[in-house]
């Protein structure tokens, strides 16, 4: 096990533990951190895992049996409560809208101006779920096409740094999700979750760039893309958030 510590206290549990080999880094990037473990690993296969994640003991085992089985490149169980519900009519016409298609509940799906929406499990009964791209919190490649690609260099909170890099994958590989292995996130917070004008900044940078380099928009129709991203926010800000200014001010900054 690798573990690559940004957080402000050093963890001695690991300091001579032989199994684990532990670097405590000073800069905050979780796609470096990432990066920096994977290229210290010499396994067939490289498992991202975040630290507020909780699986049973069993749970790997029947991950690389279907891996096996199935000469999976690159794929994820399923991440408990992160599963999207069916879309509203109001929301569902906004993804048709930017995606240019329809779909049932737009889960898995990589569109528009780097939209990605999580899988939908409830309309499948298979071991594998063929999506778009697949989240970091856990995430399993193998090393040897990791490579090829790596977590693009996104600073702070690293916002679609794993929709970038799988979705890259996924241009040559098919990707996989398995929802009857599952696991929970806590999702614990940090200071990136709290600042919401960095937060949004970021999201906003970054899916900007997804749209562009792994979805190919570019010129007015990105522009337009973008733009109607922006007022979608700002009509969910108004209606949803407390702090409607603060966040206005992050969508449109």
């Amino acid at each position: 096990m690798i573990i690559i510590d940004s957080s402000d206290v050093t963890d001695n549990r690991y300091i001579n533990d032989t199994a684990v080999f532990y670097k405590k880094v000073e800069y905050k990037s979780a796609a470096k951190q990432r990066n920096e473990g994977a290229l210290m690993s010499n396994s067939e296969y490289v498992v991202f895992l975040d630290d507020d994640v909780e699986f049973d003991q069993f749970f790997f085992d029947s991950i690389f049996k279907l891996v096996k089985s199935n000469n999976i490149a690159i794929c994820a169980p399923r991440q408990i409560g992160a599963e999207i519900q069916k879309p509203s009519f109001l929301l569902k016409l906004y993804y048709k809208i930017q995606s240019g298609y329809t779909h049932e509940s737009y889960g898995g799906k990589l569109f528009g101006p780097g939209l990605n929406c999580y899988p939908h499990y409830s309309y499948t009964e298979e071991e594998l779920m063929k999506v778009d791209w697949l989240p970091s919190t856990c995430l399993i490649i193998k090393r040897d096409v990791f490579s090829l690609f790596k977590f693009p260099n996104f600073d702070g909170y690293s916002f679609g740094e794993d929709v970038y890099l799988t979705a890259s994958i996924g241009k040559i590989h098919p990707i996989y999700c398995f929802p009857k292995i599952y696991y929970k996130h806590y999702s614990l917070p940090t200071v990136f979750k709290k600042d919401i004008l960095a937060l949004n900044k970021m999201k906003l940078q970054n899916q900007k760039k997804i749209a562009k380099d792994i979805l190919g928009l570019s010129g007015t129709e990105l522009k337009i893309k973008m733009l109607l991203h922006r007022i979608f926010l700002s009509l969910y800000a108004l209606k949803s958030q407390r702090n409607k200014l603060l966040y206005l001010r992050s969508i449109w900054q």
